[in-house]
């Protein structure tokens, strides 16, 4: 691998134990990020753009933020009727 693949690659897997360690802070920062945006997507109905691309990346933010809601949080029922299914 050349030095610059390895370099992104470690800074990479820096980033995913931040976010693995400050959960809370990891879940507000994609909050703003994903609010960001939708403010932007909002803002680009005034340029031309196709409306329809401009509407499904709304829903697809929106999607996101509801995504977003319960983050932190992995139901361990859902898990084992999964896992109940492979048997």
């Amino acid at each position: 691998m050349p030095p610059c693949r390895h370099r992104a690659a470690c800074g990479l897997y820096y980033l995913a134990e931040l976010c693995e360690e400050y959960v809370l802070t990891t879940k507000r920062l994609i909050g703003h990020v994903i609010r960001a945006e939708l403010l932007l997507h909002l803002l680009l109905f005034t340029d031309k753009l196709p409306p329809t691309a401009l509407a499904v990346g709304i829903v697809a933010h929106l999607s996101y933020l509801r995504l977003l809601k319960p983050f932190p949080c992995e139901r361990a029922c859902c898990l084992t009727r999964g896992f109940g299914r492979a048997w």
